[in-house]
């Protein structure tokens, strides 16, 4: 309903409106297939767009006279919330391996779906929920191998890899350490080994996608379109190794760790593009300069999180599924210190695991997980109902 919605209203006309998120090229690539072909995403305009070209031809062939660009958009506002769904189910089956309980797990899963960034991007179209629902799968298949002791399929690991990869190639990182820490303690290599066979995986996996990637856009002919939106200047612009960067970086991603599940308020700036759209503003969260304050808190928050995760490691009989989950969120903050701006909007790349350090407290303490639900759900609804005047000012469409 919220995608409908603000489709509706004009919010996915523009890019960068919506904490940063690229929804105008998402939506294009997603839906029509000419969009966002480059090196970092290197299959996600075709994994959807092909079939639904092909469900547009289909209904097209019957349906004569309808609007079929319409059609098709429509098809691909439905991906977001559908990965969502995904998602939302993979992590109530990790929780219940954790916990062996179906009320906790699903209080976990109830969390987790009512969350400010599932909520967000689980209803734009943009690459970031697909890319946490193939993250929650390999979590949960993960999670399988561990309880079970097996060595698991590997055209189940394979394939998983693959499309993780083909969504943002920063996810074969996730993949690799899901895949050595399986290979050291479940199948009990030695960690020279581990390594060495998981990196190998890991890197055929991620030159296939690759590789399959770059032969698409030359076959299909996006070269000069991927050239611009490739690896070179495009993404320099987004990495930073300066140490007032790194810091204010550190301090938003910790910030962003709460903002995760709870909206706090939110700056906006006025954008020069606005489409067909009379005026237009980019809402954020992250703040362009460091404070001492900002630092502390997200420092804070990081440390906690670590802590909590640590702890309940050695107490749980799953907890090499907590050590993975600390070892992708230690991924993450070592990626986003140096490489982007506004942390909010990777928060789908580390909901899962942080959610998994969760589950241990909510299963020992349900009421305050029922609080924290409650005044979830609230602080979300306040901010999603306020999303749309922030981005598109009354009168501006």
């Amino acid at each position: 309903w919220l995608a409908v919605h603000w489709y509706n209203l004009g919010l996915f006309t523009i890019d960068d409106g919506i904490f940063d998120a690229d929804t105008l090229s998402n939506l294009t690539a997603l839906a029509h297939g000419w969009a966002r072909r480059s090196m970092v995403h290197p299959h996600l305009a075709n994994l959807f767009s092909v079939p639904i070209r092909l469900l547009d031809l289909s209904v097209s062939a019957v349906a004569v006279g309808m609007d079929r660009e319409q059609f098709r958009e429509s098809l691909a506002l439905g991906i977001s919330p559908l990965a969502s769904l995904v998602a939302t189910v993979a992590m109530y089956r990790t929780a219940l391996l954790l916990t062996d309980s179906r009320r906790s797990s699903l209080l976990v899963a109830t969390l987790y779906a009512t969350s400010f960034s599932m909520m967000i991007f689980g209803s734009i179209p943009e690459a970031f929920a697909v890319s946490n629902a193939l993250i929650a799968l390999l979590f949960w298949y993960f999670g399988h191998l561990v309880k079970s002791r097996t060595a698991g399929r590997t055209v189940v690991w394979v394939t998983l890899g693959f499309l993780i990869v083909s969504i943002t190639i920063t996810n074969a990182a996730v993949f690799g350490i899901l895949r050595m820490l399986h290979q050291r303690y479940t199948l009990h290599d030695s960690w020279k080994s581990s390594v060495i066979r998981s990196g190998i995986l890991t890197a055929v996996v991620a030159m296939v996608a690759v590789g399959s990637g770059i032969l698409a856009i030359y076959l299909l002919g996006y070269a000069e379109e991927a050239a611009n939106a490739g690896v070179g200047n495009y993404i320099e612009s987004f990495v930073s190794f300066a140490p007032a960067s790194i810091t204010r970086n550190l301090g938003n991603f910790g910030v962003a760790l709460s903002q995760t599940f709870f909206a706090f308020g939110a700056s906006t700036r006025d954008l020069s593009f606005c489409a067909e759209l009379t005026e237009c503003r980019a809402v954020f969260f992250a703040q362009a300069a460091s404070s001492v304050s900002r630092l502390v808190i997200g420092l804070g928050a990081l440390l906690t999180a670590t802590a909590v995760g640590w702890k309940d490691r050695e107490q749980s009989e799953a907890g090499l599924i907590i050590l993975a989950s600390l070892g992708v969120l230690l991924f993450n903050v070592v990626l986003h210190s140096v490489f982007g701006t506004e942390m909010f909007l990777f928060s789908q790349h580390w909901m899962t695991p942080l959610t998994v350090l969760m589950v241990i407290r909510v299963h020992r303490a349900p009421r305050i997980g029922l609080g924290l639900l409650a005044v979830q759900v609230a602080m979300n609804g306040v901010m999603i109902a306020a999303l749309p005047s922030l981005v598109v000012p009354a009168g501006a469409s």
